[in-house]
């Protein structure tokens, strides 16, 4: 970066006010409204909470970043991160899951009278540039945009995960207003799709056995016409999971140089229902090679949902119940075992350890200069917080 360029974090610095962390030395800036933000019942703006792990969320090369609203179900705003001033680009009726910052286009999850309907959204011009209706009856739990920015892949299903028989289908839509059919899982409850960074045509997925039936491996890969697909590859090394529901590879992101995916999983079994008693371990794998940088969490580091810094280098998550600290992991570091460095304590945090519900879920910005992410929740700390990158 050129260093008179001025950083996002660095512009942040000026719109919001914040606190030096004592241990490591890094800001820490906490990211209110300073205008334009809808208000709650008691005439303040509604706290606000980073997207979901695998949702984009950042627009004007990361100068402003599409939040979620606490206390207006399917609540989306847009905050500019250099004057903290909150918009509302998208219809009433629709919410947005996540956005392209190439070509500024969103998606959108509505409805068509009974019927779910996901909206291709130009944020320019304000309007919708392709749709897909679903059957009556489906449901669509996501959809996300492919890395060309000009495609999108549609998620429906029908049934009930896990306890039945689901159909999954993926339908691709483009600029062009096409709509085709590019998967049918009949017997599968197929979700948490992701598009390679570097390669539009090559997708991942979950792909659940519907009734349950124990299967080591979730994740598989794609390519939109089908002519390749594969589960992700398990040598004979590989850590597998336990036969424990839900502990197999399946939260997950790519690293934005399309060679890994960053996901984790538990060997082990618990009869805890709370995840974080659960024995968890982090893997880095090669889709390509099947190399795997597979490492136990220790105690109390396991936070769930991690993102991958735009260099690929490193990991970024937040802890468990008594470690209440965002921090960086060095991923080739990963080869001589568990490493990390402690960005920041954030404010106190109770995550639900069932559901998962409020989760730290941080985003690293995409010129680097700091991190994103959500805490202090419950009580009056809640909402979103930058600490700025380390300097070495």
């Amino acid at each position: 970066m050129n260093q008179n360029t001025t950083t996002i974090f660095e512009s942040a610095a000026k719109a919001f006010d914040g606190w030096t962390d004592p241990d490591t030395g890094l800001r820490v800036l906490r990211v209110l409204p300073c205008s334009g933000a809808r208000l709650n019942q008691d005439g303040k703006p509604l706290p606000l909470h980073t997207l979901y792990h695998q949702m984009p969320c950042f627009l004007d090369g990361g100068r402003r970043v599409l939040l979620r609203e606490r206390g207006r179900p399917g609540g989306r705003c847009v905050m500019d991160l250099t004057t903290g001033e909150v918009s509302y680009p998208f219809p009433d009726d629709a919410m947005p899951g996540e956005v392209c910052d190439a070509t500024n286009l969103a998606l959108l999850h509505g409805r068509r009278g009974d019927r779910a309907e996901v909206s291709l959204w130009d944020i320019t011009t304000g309007e919708v540039v392709n749709n897909h209706v679903l059957p009556s009856g489906w449901r669509s739990n996501e959809g996300h945009i492919l890395s060309d920015g000009r495609r999108a892949l549609i998620q429906q299903s029908i049934g009930r995960p896990y306890g039945e028989k689901v159909h999954s289908q993926f339908y691709l839509l483009d600029v062009e207003g096409n709509c085709e059919q590019v998967l049918d899982a009949d017997g599968f409850f197929c979700n948490h799709m992701q598009t390679c960074p570097t390669d539009p045509d090559l997708y991942s997925y979950d792909r659940w056995p519907t009734p349950m039936v124990h299967t080591e491996v979730i994740i598989h890969l794609r390519t939109l016409d089908g002519s390749f697909h594969e589960p992700l590859p398990q040598l004979e090394g590989t850590m597998r999971p336990g036969t424990r529901w839900g502990g197999q590879r399946d939260h997950y992101v790519w690293t934005p140089d399309g060679n890994c995916i960053a996901s984790y999983l538990m060997p082990g079994n618990s009869d805890s229902d709370n995840h974080f008693d659960f024995d968890w371990w982090l893997s880095v794998l090669n889709w390509r090679t099947g190399e795997d940088l597979c490492v136990q969490y220790p105690p109390e580091r396991w936070g769930c949902h991690f993102q991958a810094s735009p260099d690929s280098r490193y990991l970024v998550s937040a802890g468990g119940r008594s470690f209440q600290h965002l921090y960086l992991i060095d991923i080739e570091g990963l080869r001589d075992g568990w490493n990390e460095r402690v960005l920041c304590t954030y404010p106190y945090s109770e995550e639900d350890p069932h559901t998962g519900e409020l989760y730290h879920l941080p985003f690293v910005l995409p010129d680097q200069s700091g991190v994103i992410f959500s805490a202090g929740w419950p009580g009056s700390e809640a909402g979103v917080f930058i600490v700025e990158w380390p300097h070495q």
